[in-house]
Formats: C-alpha cells, structure tokens, sequence
C-alpha cells in the first residue's frame, strides 16, 4: 500500500503545524482542546477533509463512514470488491438480526 500523508508520524506531523508533539498528542487522546485554526490545519496536512478527522466522535456520521469506504475499496480488483460486499452483507444481516432481538427482548 502506498504510503499517504495520513500515515505521518506523529512528530513530523507535530512540526509540520508548528505545534508540539505532546499537544498533538493531547489533542488525539482528547486531553486538550484543539482550536479552528489548528484544527484546519492538521486536515490540511494530512489532505483529508475536517469530516474525516470528526467521524469517530460524531453521531450523524454516514456520508464521511461511506467515503472511507469507497476510498478504501478504489483500488479493489473485482475479487476483492465481491469479497467485501459479501462479507458486508452477511455483516449487516447479523447486526440487524441482533438489534432486532435487543430491541424485542427490552420491549
């Protein structure tokens, strides 16, 4: 797999926005605050978008989870793309068949 900005250590990355590494650090674990500015431009350097930073942590989140789906499936031969969907689909038959005896059973 090619090697992306995404992938940067966390101390290149610290440099590249002019901050320090244990702040970069603070802000992933959540100890710290991150301002706008800095904020945009971690996105920056990392070339994703600020809803790709957010997904985890927001709970309307669908249309950034589906784009890192299909940024993952880009290059998937067709054996692979059919793998995924299949396993996909098996996924969401047996979370919805567990949700739906949650649901019941709380009812």
């Amino acid at each position: 797999m090619a090697r992306t900005k995404a992938n940067i250590s966390q101390k290149l990355l610290a440099e590249k926005v002019h901050i320090s590494s244990k702040h970069l650090s603070n802000i992933e674990t959540g100890n710290t605050t991150v301002s706008l500015p800095i904020f945009l431009d971690i996105a920056n350097e990392l070339e994703v978008s600020p809803d790709t930073l957010l997904c985890d942590s927001m709970i309307n989140a669908k249309q950034a989870y589906i784009k890192k789906i299909s940024l993952l499936m880009k290059d998937c031969d067709d054996y692979e793309a059919r793998f995924i969907e299949e396993n996909l689909t098996q996924m969401l038959d047996s979370f919805r068949k567990l949700e739906k005896m949650r649901r019941e059973k709380g009812s």
